[in-house]
């Protein structure tokens, strides 16, 4: 007897979904504490809500809007429905679309356990959707309700209002504010107003400065910078990226001392929505900020700083050259000499004679100032000086007009750098090397002219100044 054994067949699989996933995909997708908050305010810019408004009470939070409302309710349930990617503007207003997989709802389990919405869309038609997270855990089930009593249809505003209850986290009133005007500084205008209990959230300005904004258009879409070298330091903070709603602030570390924000509208965010997929188009985008960023000089605050540095190091040598070049002052020089040599120079209106540029100072010095003290004087040197000049002499950097002379000598005793001269800005961007070398010559030809008799003798001190410092700094950095 012969035994025939039968091919087990195929069979299909149905996938399941366990309702952990739920919690996942709400809980803990998210790990930014105002994510929720963003999402459901992204979501009522998405209807085409012109205000949004956010009700904070003891034991709830509602958000409440007067955009389109729920068409379908099926369709709302639904996450992950890709007809959002296909979309790229919202059905009235035509706006660029945020929200990109479906899942910004889900997102109030952050909250709370429980939340309640009730909308009104522009058919007039009204629902009420219960989120509870026990019953979708359970059941995997949302409970809908359609509101057909024509009493309570005729009282609700069309829009959407979401309140969320068994509160997990919540916000105080200045913590709202103060996130929304950053995360949706880009929107708020008078077609979109945010409220948080009834004060309305105003764009955080971007603080006074120098502005560096570039538009750069490819074939996948736009890219637009737009930096401030804030006046004031203090004011500075990270620099925001958008796509147009906040996804992430981070500190530029090419231009650190840089503010504002960077706009794309064809890079895709990850699904937590807090950075961007790594893909071609984003290295472009890197590509692209790269060459923005290196277009930009440096501040002054930085420029200072890092020329200051350089400047101790030529005033250490240089006080080693001055003594052993017996280059100290002269009593009874002229501080306002003809110099016709010099290389910055001023005609005079009357004589028409060239006279060094010997100004008042007018703007305050960036940074410590660099002090070079004659030790190597004499007593009865020093009694016939000016003490602000037998004392030493003093380099500061200024931020003075660009058409300015780069080296300035002022009436008293100190030699000002001009950071914002096109040569001297540069300078910031060399090695430390590089950038002392190049202000050598400057340093000599303003001490050169507290010791020089003349105009010949101020070219020639300048000169062999210049090449002494140039050799003994070569000789100190070998």
């Amino acid at each position: 007897m012969q035994i025939v054994r039968e091919k087990p067949q195929p069979y299909s699989l149905p996938i399941q979904f366990h309702p952990e996933l739920i919690r996942e995909l709400s809980v803990r997708l998210y790990s930014d504490r105002f994510a929720p908050v963003r999402e459901l305010v992204s979501n009522s810019w998405d209807e085409d809500a012109k205000n949004v408004r956010i009700l904070l009470e003891k034991d709830s939070i509602a958000f409440q809007d007067d955009g389109n409302g729920v068409e379908d309710p099926q369709q709302f349930v639904t996450k992950g429905d890709p007809s959002k990617r296909v979309l790229r503007f919202s059905k009235t207003l035509k706006r660029k679309l945020v929200g990109q997989k479906g899942l910004g709802n889900l997102s109030a389990f952050i909250l709370g356990s429980r939340a309640e919405i009730l909308t009104k869309n522009r058919r007039g038609r009204s629902y009420r959707i219960i989120f509870d997270e026990e019953t979708i855990l359970r059941e995997m089930t949302v409970r809908c309700e359609p509101i057909t009593d024509f009493k309570t249809i005729r009282k609700l505003p069309r829009g959407t209002m979401v309140k969320i209850t068994g509160l997990r986290r919540m916000y105080s009133e200045q913590e709202l504010q103060e996130y929304l005007s950053l995360a949706f500084r880009l929107l708020l205008d008078k077609s979109f107003r945010i409220f948080v209990n009834s004060k309305s959230v105003r764009a955080k300005p971007l603080p006074k400065g120098t502005v560096f904004s570039r538009k750069v258009k490819i074939r996948n879409g736009t890219m637009y910078f737009h930096l401030v070298d804030p006046d004031n330091p203090q004011d500075r903070e990270a620099v925001a990226h958008y796509n147009p709603v906040l996804i992430k602030t981070v500190r530029l570390s090419e231009r650190p001392h840089l503010t504002g924000h960077i706009y794309t509208d064809f890079l895709q965010v990850r699904t937590d929505r807090g950075d961007f997929i790594r893909d071609e188009s984003y290295l472009r985008f890197e590509k692209e900020l790269g060459r923005f960023l290196n277009s930009i000089p440096s501040s002054p605050e930085s420029a200072g700083k890092r020329l200051l540095k350089s400047l101790r190091r030529i005033g250490k040598i240089l006080l080693d050259v001055v003594k052993e070049m017996e280059l100290s002052p002269q009593p009874g020089l002229n501080e306002t000499r003809q110099a016709a040599g010099y290389l910055e120079l001023s005609r005079s209106r009357r004589s028409g004679e060239f006279r060094l540029p010997v100004v008042k100072r007018t703007s305050k010095a960036i940074g410590r100032r660099i002090r070079v003290k004659f030790t190597d004087l004499q007593p009865s040197v020093k009694k016939k000086l000016p003490k602000r000049i037998a004392y030493g002499l003093n380099i500061e950097c200024h931020q003075l007009s660009p058409k300015e002379p780069p080296v300035q000598r002022t009436a008293g005793n100190t030699i000002i750098i001009n950071l914002s001269f096109p040569y001297i800005e540069q300078l910031v961007k060399l090695s430390d090397d590089a950038r002392e070398l190049a202000l050598i010559p400057y340093v000599a030809r303003g001490y050169s002219d507290f010791v020089a008799r003349d105009t010949q003798e101020l070219i020639i001190v300048t000169d062999k100044l210049t090449a002494e410092l140039t050799n003994r700094y070569s000789h100190l950095r070998s």
